[in-house]
């Protein structure tokens, strides 16, 4: 078993994919290992309402001082095809 080996690798895919080197003691210098990157996902979770307000402070990136107005002009249509 191969453990402690790499910062992002799963153990699992490291021994499925060198089935030569089952036991650990046969690593030596200069011997190449086939590996694949873990992939980690991410979530960004917040608890706060969505408003208009919210997400124009949040995803304003040009600093667009009438967003806010715009995003009221346009759900005011949005909510009018409901």
């Amino acid at each position: 078993m191969i453990s402690g080996f790499g910062n992002r690798t799963a153990i699992e895919i490291l021994q499925n994919m060198n089935p030569e080197v089952v036991n650990p003691r046969n690593l030596k210098i200069g011997i190449i290992l086939k590996y694949k990157k873990r992939r980690h996902k991410t979530y960004n979770y917040r608890l706060e309402d969505i408003s208009t307000m919210s997400i124009a402070k949040n995803y304003n990136g040009n600093g667009d001082t009438t967003y806010c107005a715009k995003l009221n002009y346009v759900l005011q249509f949005l909510r009018k095809d409901k």
